[in-house]
């Protein structure tokens, strides 16, 4: 039946193509919004991209740390020490990755995103980085 279903002769190339696009749209609605990162550092212009210009700046902590944690994911982890009026304090564990195996530009694009993906919520102006 996947033979035949692959092969029919009735449907044309434009409707196959169509439902393929329809199906690989609809694998990316299953994607978690939360986890999806905000920001991209594009390496090229030194500067960072926004992604997500419709995410609303209500992101929590956590939430800002699990998009930059799950981007960085095993090279970077980055933790919550606290979080005051306007500052967020987070500590950056085993930053040798960071200081000795990124190079200077990787340690720049990630401190860059950190700060921008962390002061996403309302009335964060500082991040401080603890190493």
């Amino acid at each position: 039946m996947l033979f035949l279903a692959c092969n029919n002769p009735n449907q044309n190339t434009s409707d196959r193509k169509s439902e393929q696009k329809n199906e690989s749209y609809s694998n990316t609605d299953s994607l978690p919004v939360d986890d999806s990162p905000i920001w991209s550092y594009d390496y090229n212009a030194d500067t960072l991209i926004r992604l997500d210009s419709n995410r609303s700046n209500t992101l929590t902590a956590t939430e800002a740390i699990n998009i930059i944690n799950k981007t960085y994911q095993g090279k970077v982890t980055l933790t919550l020490v606290r979080q005051g009026a306007d500052t967020i304090k987070v500590k950056i564990e085993h930053p040798e990755v960071l200081t000795q195996q990124m190079g200077s530009t990787g340690a720049q694009a990630y401190i860059a995103l950190a700060t921008f993906t962390l002061t996403e919520q309302t009335g964060v102006n500082y991040v401080t980085f603890d190493f």
